[in-house]
């Protein structure tokens, strides 16, 4: 047998990919709301209705994972999770981060609205298990490879639904 390569980008993942997307807002989630309980934006975003802190909360996030995907190829969860994306030409090129990242907001999780994601993610999922790749990949010119996740990346996984979920809880 010989040896299996790092990353592989023949093989679509789609449960790996939503963990990984599960993990970046976890984590982007503690930033977000700590800044709208004690930070400026308090006094301001008390008054919205919870639909809207979730459409803010992910619209927000667009840019910074835009960032992180054009900085590194990876996010936070992605990388827990072994999941690296790369542009096809080369370099990531940032306009394209930020077109994939709003794509993926409003394709793919429908702005965050009530009930429509359950319809776009099924969406979403049907084809990358047709195509073996998303519509915002394809449109952008990215490629997503996988590595293998073993036992110690699972188990810090769920450390850090834990740790998260424990936050939000004392939170409150």
């Amino acid at each position: 047998m010989g040896r299996r390569k790092a990353f592989d980008p023949a093989r679509p993942r789609p449960w790996v990919r939503f963990w990984a997307r599960c993990a970046d807002y976890s984590l982007f989630s503690m930033v977000f709301f700590l800044l709208l309980l004690w930070g400026p934006f308090a006094l301001w975003t008390a008054r919205l209705h919870p639909v809207l802190v979730n459409v803010l909360f992910l619209g927000v996030y667009v840019p910074v994972e835009a960032w992180m995907i054009g900085t590194w190829g990876t996010t936070p969860g992605k990388w827990l999770f072994r999941v690296r994306l790369a542009a096809r030409g080369g370099d990531v090129v940032p306009a394209n981060a930020f077109a994939r990242s709003f794509k993926v907001w409003f394709r793919g999780l429908g702005f965050g609205l009530p009930f429509v994601p359950i319809f776009t993610c099924v969406v979403a999922y049907r084809r990358l298990q047709r195509n073996g790749e998303t519509s915002w990949d394809r449109e952008e010119d990215f490629t997503v490879e996988h590595g293998r996740v073993g036992a110690l990346r699972i188990a810090g996984a769920v450390l850090l639904f834990f740790l998260v979920g424990a936050a939000r809880q004392h939170l409150g």
